[in-house]
């Protein structure tokens, strides 16, 4: 009877590792696979797959170079479905890498095929404006001036000088 149910029970845990490792893919085995999907124009797929490693795992969770890898598969994919989510998706994961651990993502970024470097400079330059917006918008004239607090047209200023001189 001990040995039966030591059987029982051994065979019960060896069950459970087995099917939890088999349920739960691992996260680079699921982008590879989204790559797959997009080399074979399979957009549903990989949208899908990037979908499911979002929520199901966590961008939160996820390595720089997986953050990368994906950032990229969603650049892809907006090429040909939901543009703006997955730009946003995409610029989401590059500054996340990038928050993360920037000197790594910016080899595994300059690694990345020729065909990949046009979606990275232009993440890089979403993420600077995610950085600092103020200075993205530097170079235009601001049309409100803050004179003590208190905003001001600039007409209105040029309007004051006239009338004092």
């Amino acid at each position: 009877m001990y040995r039966l149910s030591r059987f029982l029970l051994l065979s019960s845990l060896l069950s459970a590792l087995i099917f939890t490792s088999c349920s739960f893919d691992n996260v680079d085995q699921n982008i590879e696979a989204a790559e797959f999907s997009l080399s074979n124009n399979d957009y549903s797929e990989a949208s899908e797959i990037c979908h499911k490693i979002a929520v199901r795992d966590s961008l939160n969770d996820l390595t720089t170079s997986q953050l990368c890898r994906l950032s990229i598969i969603y650049m892809r994919l907006s090429e040909n479905r939901d543009e703006d989510v997955n730009v946003a998706m995409a610029t989401r994961c590059f500054h996340m890498a990038m928050e993360q651990d920037s000197l790594e993502a910016s080899v595994l970024y300059n690694d990345m095929p020729i065909d990949d470097q046009h979606w990275i400079h232009f993440l890089a330059e979403m993420n600077k404006i995610l950085d600092s917006p103020r200075d993205f918008f530097a170079d235009e004239s601001p049309d409100t001036v803050f004179i003590s607090g208190a905003p001001m047209i600039i007409d209105d200023i040029e309007e004051q000088e006239h009338t004092h001189n």
